[in-house]
């Protein structure tokens, strides 16, 4: 009779430990480091996951994206025109951290986007005021203007900055010259 009983209980046992293995498998989450998993409960937004193991409710949750909260935003030799119309070659390695994964990937999807043109827009407006010899000097300058400007800037898209880093400065010929040259050259 403890035979059949331990025969009888073990073909259940097995199907209860594959069914609780599928529902841990299907409905069990580890968000990584550096990570923010964004859940929608019937169809809609409920709730940010941070790093962990998580468990959402079968049916009525869904994972919907995993968002880095970490991002480095380069712009990489940006053409700016100095005071004395020289023309610069700007590389800047911009370090954020998402304060809301959910806003910035909702509300602003292309944050990154916004934070790259503002910083754009301050290099080529810094570099109005400065001549060639002031703009190849003036790394410490230029990040400090760009940090002033996306600190402000930056929190509509619920995004802190981090680090800003000034790689290069080149100075190179001024765009119009080229331009002017091409011109020429077809010309003849």
């Amino acid at each position: 009779m403890d035979e059949f009983l331990r025969e009888s209980l073990l073909l259940p046992g097995i199907a209860a430990l594959f069914v609780l293995l599928f529902v841990l498998v299907r409905w069990g989450r580890i968000v990584l480091p550096d990570t923010a998993l964004l859940v929608k409960r019937m169809g809609r937004y409920h709730r940010t996951l941070g790093p962990g193991p998580h468990m959402l409710i079968p049916i009525i949750d869904r994972a919907d994206t995993t968002v880095d909260t970490d991002d480095a935003i380069v712009i990489f030799q940006e053409p700016v025109l100095t005071s004395d119309e020289s023309a610069v070659g700007i590389s800047v390695v911009i370090d954020v951290h998402l304060s809301d994964p959910a806003l910035a990937h909702y509300a602003t999807p292309r944050y990154n986007q916004g934070i790259g043109q503002l910083a754009i827009d301050t290099l080529r407006d810094l570099g109005a005021t400065m001549n060639l010899e002031q703009m190849t000097t003036a790394h410490e300058q230029i990040r400090l203007a760009l940090h002033d400007v996306l600190d402000e800037g930056a929190p509509r898209w619920s995004v802190e900055v981090l680090q800003i880093e000034v790689t290069a400065i080149q100075p190179g010929e001024p765009r119009w010259l080229i331009r002017r040259t091409q011109d020429s050259r077809t010309d003849d």
